[in-house]
């Protein structure tokens, strides 16, 4: 399977339009509310659809993860599915607190809050890549 390979495409396409759209739309109401410090939700929203993508329709994923983990694609993908929602929760509590910072112009900022949500947004999607991408047959 190369990268022009018709079915490659298509698969790409199934798997990512989706979540690819609901970033979009994440990102069209961050501008709309001029939120321009975020603790990465719409990276956590995009990868809660991508979890359900992948437990909606398991006979295509299995064709494009990582070998290793095919005997536990339902309980790997809602494992991580949970684990995703869980952050995404948690980001949606760190921009509230953003947004109250920025509105009352007070001096305390969640720092250490929104790096956490980062790094764990930057690990999620690695992690995601490495097994959604991983295990081309």
């Amino acid at each position: 399977m190369t990268w022009l390979d018709p079915s490659w495409v298509g698969l790409v396409v199934s798997f990512f339009l989706i979540p690819l759209g609901v970033l979009a739309l994440s990102w069209l109401v961050q501008n709309q509310f001029h939120m321009r410090l975020n603790s990465g939700l719409d990276l956590f929203t995009f990868l809660v659809v991508l979890d359900l993508t992948y437990l909606s329709m398991p006979a295509t994923g299995q064709k494009t993860i990582y070998p290793e983990v095919v005997p536990y694609y339902g309980h790997l993908f809602a494992l991580l599915l949970i684990t995703s929602f869980a952050f995404m929760v948690y980001a949606a509590r760190v921009q509230e607190r953003i947004q109250k910072h920025l509105r009352d112009k007070r001096n305390f900022y969640p720092r250490i809050r929104v790096n956490t949500c980062w790094f764990f947004a930057l690990i999620s999607i690695g992690l995601h890549g490495f097994i959604t991408l991983g295990g081309q047959r």
